[in-house]
């Protein structure tokens, strides 16, 4: 497994927990940071070896606002 394989796991495992505690507002800060719902939906539900940087670091951000 590649580096940035690995890092999209963890991340994808992050935005999954994020969305189980709190779905409604991890789509509003996703949405505060121009990050579609539609992405958001992609990234969670489809298994990829990568992640683009811009994308990653906005789910970074709004999973960090909600899991505090």
């Amino acid at each position: 497994m590649k580096n940035q394989e690995i890092l999209r796991l963890l991340l994808q495992e992050k935005v999954q927990r994020a969305l189980m505690i709190n779905p409604h507002k991890m789509i509003l800060e996703c949405r505060k940071v121009s990050l579609s719902d539609n992405t958001l939906y992609d990234f969670v539900n489809y298994q990829r070896s990568y992640v683009k940087g811009a994308t990653a670091n906005k789910l970074f951000l709004a999973t960090k606002a909600v899991l505090g």
